[in-house]
């Protein structure tokens, strides 16, 4: 056999680039991972809080919840602050829940005035 065939065979680069998909939609894998490994997009960035919170944790929490002046800022530097980001996840999802029933409450207080203000109006009128 000619030992300078290389044409049959194919270097160990070549097979990787062969193997990798062309114009694939989601990009290319970071370098490092093997081929077929996920790639590791969305991955919380490094030195993150990611331990999971126990009991005891959750209860300071909701107890630091329920301080007047506390239980309103806090929810802001959960989410907003480089702490656990399990927290800082469940206190975004906190404001937006916020958000939406104030929006709500803001809106059937609204439809209450206008219905108890003309009903006030044709009183008058009576």
């Amino acid at each position: 056999m000619n030992e300078n065939n290389n044409d049959q065979w194919p270097s160990q680069d070549q097979q990787q680039q062969q193997q990798q998909p062309q114009n694939n939609p989601y990009g290319t894998p970071p370098q490092g991972t093997p081929y077929g490994a996920p790639p590791a997009y969305g991955m919380p960035p490094y030195g993150a809080d990611t331990s999971v919170m126990s009991t005891k944790d959750w209860l300071v929490t909701y107890l630091i919840l329920l301080i007047p002046c506390a239980g309103l800022i806090m929810p802001f530097v959960w989410a907003f602050g480089q702490g656990n980001l399990n927290r800082r996840n469940w206190a975004r999802a906190h404001l937006i829940y916020l958000g939406i029933v104030s929006a709500l409450v803001l809106f059937f207080w609204i439809i209450m005035f206008v219905i108890i203000g003309a009903a006030m109006d044709s009183i008058w009128y009576w």
